[in-house]
């Protein structure tokens, strides 16, 4: 539409102040980087050369071994029970594992419980405004001719699509999102898969169908929902509680929590 193309324009603009490198392309330049699509009602493209992909599992073992390497401590398989505080300052950390319980006294933590984080967060009186929704993809069977495509986003649409080793995987952030998990979410969940709801993902189908026919030829390999936190906005929650001195916040990343978390760490850290 008009009124996205002058906003993707604005935000153009900003591109320069904050080192990201963008530019303006025409219909026919996007026909080249992405033949597959239909631009038929196309009015405007941008093209983020630096954009890319990574694996989430490898970010994740390279941000901990770099954390590692600088001094940090880290402990997997342990239960934080509670965050204790006195006269309105963080004093203390409470952690559980195998029978065993044990105090870390301290005056900062930072809450990245996820999904988990508003309830973790109310045990100590600090609000976190988010909850899990229900969150779908898709991905085809290999393609011929599918080779190094760049990630697409169709933001009038609310859709993405990236190519997955010779394969398309295509998603989108629903209109009206299905919230999961409304009588709490069981400590022992762990990106498990949810139950397939393919009325709620049909539109996005059907929008997907529209802008890159071939899917429709296309069999497919998975149909993958799981629960992903949003906030009410959409902004991240990242800062110091009002209430509670050196209780910190880091999560509500609306299913962008491995791009963001590069730099939401390093400012959070500046910040602390």
């Amino acid at each position: 539409t008009q009124e996205r193309k002058h906003e993707l324009y604005r935000q153009l603009s900003l591109a320069p102040a904050y080192g990201v490198e963008a530019r303006k392309i025409s219909v026919r330049e996007l026909e080249g980087m992405y033949p597959h699509i239909n631009v038929s009602d196309v009015t405007a493209a941008l093209h983020f050369p630096n954009d890319g992909q990574c694996d989430p599992g490898n970010v994740a073992m390279a941000l901990a071994k770099g954390a590692r390497q600088r001094g940090a401590a880290i402990f997997e398989g342990v239960k934080v029970a509670g965050v204790q505080a006195r006269n309105g300052r963080v004093s203390s950390v409470t952690w559980e594992k195998d029978g065993e319980r044990g105090v870390i006294e301290t005056d900062n933590v930072v809450n990245c419980a996820g999904m988990w984080a508003r309830e973790f967060g109310a045990r100590s009186d600090v609000a976190v405004p988010l909850h899990a929704c229900e969150h779908f993809y898709m991905v085809t069977e290999p393609i011929d001719g599918i080779n190094r495509l760049p990630v697409l986003r169709v933001l009038d649409e609310h859709t993405y699509y990236k190519e997955d080793a010779g394969k398309i995987l295509f998603g989108a952030v629903e209109l009206k999102a299905k919230p999961w998990g409304m009588d709490g979410i069981p400590e022992s969940f762990c990106f498990d898969q949810l139950s397939e709801d393919f009325a709620h993902f049909e539109p996005i189908v059907e929008k997907a169908l529209k802008r890159v026919p071939m899917l429709a030829t296309a069999g497919i390999r998975t149909f993958f929902n799981g629960p992903e936190s949003f906030t009410p906005d959409d902004q991240y929650h990242l800062g110091e509680a009002p209430d509670v001195r050196g209780y910190w916040v880091a999560c509500g990343y609306n299913s962008t929590g491995i791009a963001a978390s590069g730099g939401a760490g390093l400012a959070l850290a500046q910040w602390m």
